[in-house]
C-alpha cells in the first residue's frame, strides 16, 4: 500500500480520507470530472474510486506555502485562486 497525496488549490484542507485509490483513481477523477468515457467495462480504471470527496472546487486555498530542501516551511503568501466552475 502507498499513499496517495492530492496537492492542489481545490483540496479540502488538514482532510484524510478513507476511501481506498489506487493509480488508476486519477483516470478515474479524469473522466468523471471532464464527462470522458472510461477506457473499457473490463479496464482498471472503471472500477477505481474517483478521489473527488477530497476536493473543494467552490473554496480553494488561498495560500501558497514555499518549502525549502529538506522540506520546512520557507514562506506562505497569499495567493488568488478563482473558484472553479
Amino acid at each position: 500500500r502507498l499513499p496517495f497525496l492530492v496537492i492542489s488549490p481545490y483540496t479540502k484542507a488538514n482532510t484524510v480520507s478513507h476511501t481506498r485509490l489506487e493509480q488508476p483513481s486519477v483516470l478515474t477523477f479524469i473522466e468523471q470530472n471532464w464527462g470522458v468515457k472510461a477506457i473499457g467495462d473490463t479496464s482498471f480504471d472503471a472500477r477505481a474510486n474517483s478521489f473527488t470527496s477530497l476536493l473543494d472546487f467552490r473554496h480553494p486555498q488561498q495560500r501558497a506555502v514555499l518549502l525549502r530542501d529538506d522540506g520546512t516551511v520557507k514562506k506562505v503568501t497569499h495567493v488568488k485562486v478563482p473558484a472553479a466552475h
